[in-house]
């Protein structure tokens, strides 16, 4: 009987060959924990190529397609250059052990045919594969650039359909669904612009881009002029031959679809169709997570409006107590004990009174486009005078100490401002050293009146002062904030900005903690 060729071994021998490989291609780290379908993927349908290839003296042209499609999915599943080689290196050293132990009179010609076809593979592959990494790699920064840019959903998805259609040669349309509800609705198309004008949409399961949704598997098209699959008109009309479209699906969830045809090609390469659905699953991540934020700032606006009416709705029975409370303080008709819960009760009224009067104001920043104010020109050094005085009333204990170096009038918002740095002091008298000194400063420079509020006493840790200013943070272990509700520091911001100023916060153990407000003097004076 004639000896069995070396094609004819490998393929008697394939299951011990993989096997074998499998063993040795699991010791390295980027294969060691990969499911086996991923891991022999094209592997069988490579050696039946290359067995092949050794049997009629062929170079790597016969592994046609097999060799790239190992290549790219190698590519998709994270491997370098450098880890592919090694892999083909294992299939070199797997070969030679089995058919060496199985046929151990296999001729030196065909080995040195099997290192021939099995290194030019390795260079045709190595190239595609750098290429393809490249193209890839380059349309992925284009994206991240373009997401990071901001903007709305539908013009990140302008942006990133420009992208794709660059990145993927041979294509004459790319065309994004988004699933609301049972539906799916064209949001932004390039090449067919007319399914975005009408307002495009199919239902889960029926027709083209239905089917990838409900399948949640590619489906690919070789004439989708005239098949029956397409409901779209427009398709039909632009008259495209191969079209492939990719579920959006992130987390388990289905967001979509997205699609690119050709009026000229029938087919797409095959590194272009795992190029394109590489981009496709970045483009899921953008759209889930922008609509995960798109939901939280919903969310959010509905608390702030619930917030806000709810104090809104507080503010005039808490006005009505109040002002009954006081009327009977101005009677006098009580004795002691009436007295004392009276004047209890008006001390929480008025604190209810600030607490709402802070939410009214938190609503208004976040809802309204920031703090409403009135400007006027105002003695600014008499304002601060008169905050002061009150501060010490109200803590006959404590000392404010007052430098004004402050001549010309600011055009401003005299009850705002004064809210403002009666939150800065308050803060300041609050967190400062109880025994210590609170210092309030005003001066001026060319354009600017500036305000300072300093305190004595342990510095704020360097990790909070970027989030002194956010809305309800309060105690020892967050922020320093000197309302109640964690509002002060918030609103006096507000304030600020809607001055068209700054405010910020220095915090160290030799200079204590200062709050730096500057307020135009100048450029509210035609709002005046």
């Amino acid at each position: 009987m004639d000896r069995p060729g070396l094609g004819r071994l490998i393929r008697d021998h394939k299951s011990a060959i993989l096997d074998a490989w499998e063993r040795r291609v699991r010791e390295t780290d980027v294969a060691h924990d990969l499911p086996r379908p991923l891991l022999y993927d094209s592997m069988p349908e490579l050696l039946d190529r290359l067995a092949g290839a050794a049997e009629d003296g062929a170079d790597a042209g016969k592994l046609g397609e097999s060799a790239t499609e190992h290549a790219q999915q190698r590519l998709e599943l994270g491997y370098d250059i450098a880890e592919l080689v090694a892999e083909y290196a294992a299939l070199r050293v797997t070969l030679v052990d089995v058919l060496c132990e199985h046929a151990p009179d296999v001729p030196i010609a065909g080995f040195r045919q099997l290192n021939r076809v099995i290194e030019a593979a390795v260079c045709d592959v190595t190239s595609r594969f750098s290429s393809a990494r490249e193209r890839k790699l380059r349309a992925l920064e284009r994206i991240s650039t373009e997401t990071l840019r901001g903007g709305s959903l539908d013009e990140m998805l302008r942006s990133t359909i420009d992208v794709l259609a660059e990145a993927v040669p041979d294509v004459d349309e790319v065309t994004i669904l988004l699933r609301e509800g049972n539906e799916l609705q064209v949001r932004a198309s390039r090449g067919l612009q007319q399914e975005v004008d009408r307002g495009f949409c199919v239902s889960m399961g029926e027709g083209f881009a239905g089917k990838v949704a409900a399948t949640r598997a590619p489906v690919f098209l070789r004439d989708a002029t005239s098949d029956p699959l397409v409901k779209s008109d427009v398709i039909r009309e632009s008259r495209l031959h191969a079209l492939y479209g990719v579920p959006l699906v992130d987390g388990g969830e289905v967001f979509g679809v997205i699609h690119m045809g050709s009026r000229t090609a029938q087919s797409f390469p095959k590194e272009d169709l795992l190029l394109f659905g590489s981009l496709a699953n970045r483009v899921a991540t953008i759209v889930a997570t922008q609509r995960t934020m798109d939901r939280e700032r919903a969310i959010d606006e509905l608390r702030d409006r619930f917030i806000g009416m709810l104090a809104h709705d507080l503010v005039q029975p808490i006005n009505a107590v109040l002002n009954s409370v006081r009327l009977v303080q101005a009677r006098g008709q009580l004795d002691d004990v009436d007295r004392k819960a009276i004047d209890r009760v008006a001390r929480m009224t008025e604190r209810m009174s600030r607490l709402v009067h802070d939410v009214v104001d938190f609503t208004r920043a976040r809802l309204a486009g920031g703090i409403p104010v009135d400007v006027s020109w105002v003695d600014l050094a008499e304002l601060v005078r008169n905050v002061c005085d009150e501060a010490h009333l109200a803590n006959p204990g404590r000392v404010v100490e007052l430098r004004l170096a402050l001549r010309s009038r600011v055009c401003c918002d005299a009850d705002r401002i004064a809210q403002c740095l009666s939150n800065l002091v308050s803060n300041a008298l609050k967190h400062g050293d109880p025994g210590g000194r609170v210092v309030v400063g005003a001066e001026e420079s060319p354009s600017d009146a500036i305000i300072v509020v300093k305190n004595e006493g342990a510095p704020i840790p360097s990790r909070l002062l970027p989030l002194i200013f956010d809305p309800f943070r309060r105690g020892e272990d967050d922020t320093r904030s000197g309302s109640g509700l964690g509002l002060g520091l918030y609103i006096a911001k507000a304030i600020v900005i809607a001055h068209g100023g700054s405010v910020e916060v220095l915090s160290d153990a030799a200079e204590g903690t200062r709050f730096v407000v500057r307020l135009p003097r100048k450029a509210r004076a035609r709002a005046a």
